[in-house]
């Protein structure tokens, strides 16, 4: 299980979380910067709450997973805040993700919702200026 966290006051934490909130206010500063927030192809995407979207990377599929595109299924989660429309604030996002051998690959799920459960999405905003 490896976490990626920042925060949406610039292009590295909008890219974080882009492709899987395509749609979200902060995207517009990623598109600015030239990065394409897109789905990665074969990546299979759940949005399980405004907030959260889990993905799934199957083995050869580099997708959002830190370690997906190798021989292991990569499995995860994507935490945005949404904010209102048009909001300029910032808010911390993270990117839970866990590949393990098919044996142990079952564990992720629960590790993924213990992460989810003490790491809920928070609506604190921070200044971007």
């Amino acid at each position: 299980m490896e976490v990626r966290a920042d925060y949406t006051g610039h292009v590295p934490g909008v890219a974080l979380v882009c492709d899987l909130f395509p749609n979200s206010a902060r995207v517009s500063l990623a598109k600015e910067s030239s990065y394409p927030c897109h789905k990665p192809p074969g990546e299979k995407t759940t949005q399980l709450t405004s907030d959260v979207v889990t993905f799934m990377d199957a083995p050869g599929v580099r997708g959002s997973g830190t370690a997906s595109g190798g021989h292991l299924a990569s499995t995860g989660a994507a935490v945005y805040p949404q904010l209102s429309a048009g909001s300029a604030d910032s808010v911390n996002v993270s990117l839970p993700s866990c590949t393990l051998p098919k044996r142990a690959a079952s564990l992720c799920e629960a590790i993924e919702g213990d992460y989810l459960v003490r790491n809920p999405p928070t609506y604190i905003p921070q200044s971007t200026g």
